[in-house]
């Protein structure tokens, strides 16, 4: 996420002023994402599928996907590529936008969505309604800017959630239990 959001403000910021060293620097930014994290960038397989490379927030050990930090560093990618055609922005970004595809049904849990995807079952974290909102935005962003269809229709599920009493209240609840263990 930091990796995208420092690679939006860079390539703006060669935008605006026209200096090289803007650009250079957000070109740099995109290195950590060719690189797993055990090789010091940000990237990991989701769930252990090496077809799906997350762009991870959080690079230490156990893992913990989280759907709005790889959106937000797609995003900063992106603004890359459509800036400048840069190649490997253009292919990062692509792996990218797959990838949320193949996993985005784990963030669902048919009453609410996940902020976190555990490496089990077991380590999935609820979204509070924020985040839960911001997953709606995030999406239908994506949607606009993709025109892949999966995103809006689990945008739209995911509002149809947040529609229902019994489904905050249970969010709510899951939340509560989650953080008292924590």
């Amino acid at each position: 996420m930091y990796q995208g959001e420092a690679i939006s403000v860079l390539t703006r910021a060669w935008q605006l002023t026209g200096d090289e060293r803007f650009l250079d620097a957000a070109q740099g930014c995109l290195l950590p994402f060719t690189r797993m994290i055990v090789d010091q960038g940000v990237t990991h397989p989701f769930r252990g599928d090496n077809k799906i490379k997350w762009y991870e927030e959080v690079t230490r050990l156990p893992i913990g996907h989280i759907l709005n930090g790889m959106i937000y560093a797609l995003w900063g990618i992106r603004d890359l590529k459509i800036s400048t055609g840069d190649e490997l922005a253009n292919e990062l970004f692509e792996e990218g936008i797959q990838s949320v595809e193949l996993a985005l049904n784990h963030f669902d849990s048919g009453f609410w969505s996940y902020n976190t995807i555990g490496e089990d079952d077991t380590s999935n974290y609820i979204a509070s309604m924020m985040y839960h909102n911001l997953h709606i935005v995030q999406l239908n962003a994506l949607h606009e800017q993709t025109g892949k269809q999966l995103f809006r229709d689990t945008a739209n599920r995911f509002n149809s959630y947040g529609l229902h009493a019994a489904n905050r209240i249970r969010a709510g609840m899951v939340l509560f239990r989650q953080k008292m263990k924590s």
